[in-house]
């Protein structure tokens, strides 16, 4: 959800809403909890209050109650992670795991799926890379330990791209709008040293996870291999062999 007046005041329609809370992020967003639960961030390319932690959302969600990720990587940017466990509060904990006892395995599955893409959106809103890399990789094995394959594939299609797109996106309008980069790191990139090692921890998924890893590689062979973030930002990255 987004709020298009950039005047903090304008967020403060909610009813009995309040700040709490006003900081920047790491990456200089400015960042703004409200007494209702809920964190906005100022979108920098769209001038608009984007909805980044939502405490009434997703309670059935298998990461409501296990934040931040457990993925032992890049621990001090996990600011959205930090975020939502300062709005929900620990004493929520015991609630959300008896939620998700009385939850069926779809729902779970399909909230859990929703929340992560959710907090993939506000990883980048607050432009924290390290952080959309982590929820990148818990999202990628969900969708694989759930059998989600058209999805899988959906999202590497996606961050792959159109197989004329060069490595630097090109002209866009050429190919459909597809921008190569994500937060300074290579969409191409993020897919095999990111996704495809996560999304092959699940033995059923070895055959969708070869599919795509032929189309990076073919991609590769077209363009050249996709070039990463930077020297220095890649630790912890592997690319499937």
């Amino acid at each position: 959800a987004c709020r298009s007046d950039t005047d903090v005041r304008g967020l403060l329609g909610e009813e009995g809403a309040s700040v709490v809370d006003a900081s920047l992020s790491r990456g200089g967003v400015p960042t703004v909890a409200l007494s209702s639960r809920r964190v906005y961030a100022l979108h920098a390319g769209l001038g608009v209050w984007q909805r980044v932690v939502d405490a009434g959302a997703f309670a059935h969600s298998s990461f409501s109650s296990s934040l931040p990720p457990p993925t032992g990587d890049g621990a001090s940017g996990q600011e959205v992670a930090a975020l939502e466990t300062l709005v929900r509060g620990g004493a929520r904990a015991p609630q959300l795991r008896r939620a998700l006892l009385g939850t069926s395995a779809a729902r779970q599955q399909e909230e859990t799926a929703r929340h992560l893409e959710g907090l993939l959106k506000a990883a980048e809103t607050m432009e924290s890379p390290e952080e959309y890399v982590s929820w990148l990789r818990a999202y990628a094995l969900h969708l694989a330990q759930a059998g989600e394959a058209d999805r899988l594939r959906e999202l590497c299609a996606s961050m792959l791209g159109p197989p004329a797109a060069p490595n630097d996106g090109g002209e866009a309008d050429e190919h459909g709008g597809w921008s190569p980069w994500i937060l300074g790191r290579h969409a191409r990139h993020l897919v095999r040293t990111v996704i495809l090692p996560a999304a092959a921890k699940a033995p059923e998924m070895q055959r969708v996870v070869f599919d795509i890893k032929d189309q990076a590689d073919a991609l590769a062979d077209r363009h050249g291999a996709p070039p990463e973030r930077e020297a220095g930002n890649t630790a912890g990255d592997r690319m499937v062999t």
